[in-house]
């Protein structure tokens, strides 16, 4: 569900309030970005709120329930634009509804990723867990590539019309998938430990904050992200302007096709990633992945081709899946593991404040990435008004942008992995430490 969400974000919201509703893509940017950064002051508060609850349901599952309801009954109002609405209305709109969106959103993801870090102690097994989660979020990856293209189906009056009626659709998609974790997983709490009454707000932020494998941890996951959400944002611009030459319905489909494509390979490559992180560990297997990534970003290039349009299904779409399925399935195994580390030196666990913060970062990453999209797009000089009639300079500037930037966060994202220190071998020990005094898990 979460991954429904934050796909549709950039799959439908921004081709439909740029091309269809005429907002610049440097004020949508803006505004998504913007919506993000408060996403993220509110995930530590709400972190903090599901590792100091209790009550008969459990921690971590009546701020999901809720949450998930909460998301389905908010996403289809962004499409609801009063008609005749000027731009700056639209933007208004989309601004004000994208708050209420992810503050749903915030009560969901964050207990949601605590109740995650909280099913296993077992370094290994924290993998195979996250690989399972991974699964799931591969096959939920079909769906938004083709959201805008289903927009402008001619059952509609409009893409805008159509993308207000699929909206409908993923809202309840979301309350029913996003609610079945309260009926099939059982909440396990660590032991009430020396120290582990609650915590106020403030000095449990500082605390993970001043956590340095945590932060190195979200370093380079806040490269990745910058490089990932530019390829994709420029994605669909590319196909539309350069290699269909404004064909919206061709280049949609290939958008679709690609999406396809890429949770195919993303579903088929998370045993791979298992078995490398066995292989070789956590921070070798990681850095396999961070490889394909640039090597996907680079091939732009090439594989954008208004001759061999399939190309980028071939080159792009299978590198791209493999960097990042098996990226988050390590990443979140990996911050279970900083969990374990934090419990070690402070003796609290505290999975719900660093998901919590973990969400933070890649918020404020998504506000980056989205908003340096927007004005990069923008300064493209690229006119949806012109369809096939862009100029060379527009044209050049676009294959450019979308491959320089995304280039620099992916070597940035590989060189920061080399300092992360919690090996395989130093969290066994660290295992062994804990449950030598009585803080393991239930």
């Amino acid at each position: 569900v979460h991954q429904l969400a934050a796909q549709s974000i950039m799959a439908l919201i921004f081709p439909i309030f740029t091309i269809e509703f005429g907002v610049s893509a440097a004020t949508v940017g803006l505004i998504i970005g913007l919506s993000r950064v408060y996403d993220a002051f509110t995930d530590p508060l709400m972190g903090n709120i599901t590792d100091n609850f209790n009550s008969r349901f459990g921690k971590r599952r009546p701020f999901i329930f809720s949450g998930a309801i909460a998301m389905g009954v908010v996403f289809p109002l962004i499409f609801l634009v009063p008609a005749g609405s000027s731009p700056g209305m639209v933007s208004a709109w989309l601004a004000v509804s994208l708050v209420l969106f992810f503050t749903a959103y915030t009560v969901f993801i964050v207990p949601l990723l605590a109740l995650g870090f909280e099913l296993t102690t077992d370094v290994r097994e924290r993998t195979a867990v996250q690989a399972y989660r991974a699964g799931w979020v591969a096959v939920a990856s079909f769906i938004p590539p083709w959201l805008y293209r289903l927009a402008q189906s001619g059952s509609f009056s409009g893409p805008a019309e159509g993308g207000l009626t699929i909206s409908l659709c993923v809202g309840v998609m979301m309350v029913v998938f996003g609610t079945v974790p309260i009926f099939f997983l059982r909440e396990k709490a660590p032991k009430k430990v020396a120290g582990s009454d609650k915590m106020k707000f403030v000095p449990a932020l500082l605390e993970t904050m001043r956590n340095r494998q945590f932060m190195i941890l979200m370093a380079f996951t806040i490269a990745f992200m910058m490089s990932v959400t530019m390829v994709y944002a420029f994605g669909t611009y590319q196909n539309i302007y350069y290699v269909f030459a404004g064909d919206k319905i061709a280049a949609t489909t290939m958008l679709g096709l690609y999406g396809t494509v890429h949770a195919v390979v993303a579903f088929f490559s998370i045993p791979l990633t298992a078995w490398l992180a066995r292989r070789m560990g956590k921070v070798r297997a990681i850095s396999v992945n961070l490889s394909a990534l640039l090597a996907g970003t680079l091939l732009q290039w090439v594989a954008f081709n208004p001759r061999w349009p399939f190309l980028q299904l071939v080159l792009i779409a299978p590198l791209m899946a493999f960097a990042a399925s098996g990226f988050w399935v390590l990443v979140s195994s990996m911050r279970a593991d900083v969990c374990d580390y934090d419990q070690l030196s402070t003796g609290r666990y505290r999975a719900g404040m660093y998901g919590a913060v973990s969400g933070w970062f890649q918020k404020l990453a998504e506000f980056g990435a989205t908003t340096l999209a927007g004005v990069f797009i923008a300064a493209t000089l690229i006119r949806p008004e012109l369809g096939s009639a862009q100029s060379p300079e527009a044209v050049f500037k676009l294959r450019l942008f979308a491959l320089a930037p995304g280039t620099v966060f992916s070597l940035v994202s590989l060189f920061l992995v080399r300092f992360y220190s919690l090996t395989e071998e130093r969290m066994q020990e660290i295992q062994r430490i804990l449950k030598s005094r009585g803080e393991g898990s239930n």
